[in-house]
């Protein structure tokens, strides 16, 4: 709901990041290659794109494609680097307990986290999340 009066349009009258606004400018002269909301895709395969060239990592049961979005973040590219491949749901709710990851984010969904017990992930977390670092 948006604060009467106030512009920004977000919940508690936050207003974007100027990157955020750079981003979806971005988007929109270049939207993604690839989006589903529906493809399975498991932990393994998440990993696999663990680089700044093919970024992709999973939040609250959804995987994105976020290499586009990297060079947008307000913090840069050093915070992103150790969380590629990984679930970011709860560095994410750490650091940034009152944005909306997901408004941001959105087009970059390239499917949702497999949940097949058969599929045991065999990547690891290298350290848990500190608040400040992503």
């Amino acid at each position: 709901m948006m604060r009467p009066g106030h512009p920004s349009g977000h919940p508690g009258g936050h207003a974007e990041h100027p990157s955020v606004i750079m981003f979806k400018a971005e988007l929109e002269k270049n939207p993604p290659k690839e989006h589903s909301d529906s493809k399975l895709i498991s932990a393994d395969e998440i990993f696999k794109h663990n680089s700044i060239e093919d970024a992709w990592v999973s939040h609250r049961g959804k995987v994105y494609n976020v290499t586009q979005y990297l060079k947008f973040h307000p913090s840069g590219l050093s915070c992103f680097g150790e969380y590629l491949g990984y679930d970011i749901s709860s560095v994410t709710a750490a650091v940034h307990p009152r944005v909306n990851i997901f408004q941001t984010i959105e087009k970059l969904q390239v499917g949702v986290l497999s949940t097949d017990p058969k599929e045991k992930p065999t990547n690891t977390r290298r350290k848990s999340p500190e608040r400040g670092q992503l």
